[in-house]
């Protein structure tokens, strides 16, 4: 996870916010550049992210 922010982590696990929130609240534009980068850096979409860690 090259340059995610543990924020970012810590917003999709622990918090119900939608993606297009943690997006504007890190400061994206789009929700879609969020996802692109995070896909890059995890290999997963944010959604598949928030999916993983909350059924642990």
């Amino acid at each position: 996870m090259l340059s995610l922010s543990l924020h970012i982590l810590f917003l999709l696990s622990e918090t119900d916010l939608t993606i297009v929130q943690i997006a504007n609240s890190v400061g994206y534009s789009t929700s879609s550049r969020l996802a692109a980068l995070f896909r890059n850096s995890t290999g997963l979409t944010p959604a598949e992210y928030r999916d993983m860690v909350r059924h642990k």
